[in-house]
């Protein structure tokens, strides 16, 4: 199973938009057999995820894109979880928030606590996200999955690494990242703890990251871990 659990759909600013036709015809191209998907950042619209995942769900997984400081946001969160979104989708650069705001970020995590789903949050080399900042959030929500999107984005790889060897409960979205970090990070981090990440449309390609990570490991059991396996358990897709 290929699982790819980073791609963005619906619409931009500035920018087209990005149709769940196209992701759908993309992933039949690269023969990958599922996706996460979730919404823009700087233009909120869930709505447009129900409707990718409605049409195609035994293809798309959606997360809820939340702002957590915005008003009003836990009980339409609620609502979502109870209405077919699989977990929550963070961006602390764009919304202006620091991956370590705990006072801020705890009634999100106790939902997802009580709903037993993951979180999806950028993990990137900047100053609101930095992998070292999602160790005390791990700490303190140890029963949430929390999957660090982009893996500290090349420049803060180590960190990312060293944060998930610490925290089972971290997982790391291989986006973005050159061929010598998917080596550095399967000999480094439980393999369960890795998930194959794409960043389409922005970041990469379906086929180029898979071959990465057929590339990095001929352990086949490693492979199938990371290609797929980690994530359907984590989203509790049965195969």
């Amino acid at each position: 199973m290929i699982f790819d659990v980073n791609n963005q759909i619906g619409n931009r600013r500035n920018k087209p938009d990005v149709t769940t036709d196209s992701l759908i015809a993309a992933m039949d191209k690269a023969k990958v057999d599922r996706a996460v998907v979730f919404c823009f950042p700087e233009k909120i619209n869930n709505q447009y995820i129900e409707k990718a995942v409605k049409k195609y769900p035994q293809r798309l997984t959606g997360l809820y894109t939340i702002n957590p400081l915005q008003e009003d946001n836990l009980d339409n969160l609620k609502k979502a979880l109870e209405n077919g979104f699989s977990g929550v989708r963070l961006d602390a650069v764009r919304h202006g928030f620091m991956m370590n705001d705990i006072a801020l970020l705890a009634p999100i995590m106790h939902i997802c606590e009580k709903y037993d789903v993951p979180v999806w949050a950028y993990g990137a080399a900047e100053i609101f996200s930095s992998p070292i900042l999602f160790q005390e959030l791990a700490a303190n929500f140890p029963k949430v999955s929390i999957i660090m999107g982009w893996m500290g984005f090349s420049y803060e790889a180590t960190s990312a690494f060293g944060v998930a060897k610490r925290n089972k409960n971290i997982y790391l979205d291989t986006t973005g990242h050159m061929f010598a970090n998917y080596q550095r990070v399967i000999a480094s981090v439980d393999a369960h703890q890795i998930l194959l990440g794409t960043g389409t449309p922005e970041a990469g390609y379906f086929e180029l990251e898979i071959e990465k990570v057929r590339e990095a490991t001929s352990d086949p059991e490693v492979q199938a871990l990371i290609l797929g396996n980690n994530a359907a358990r984590l989203f509790k897709i049965h195969q």
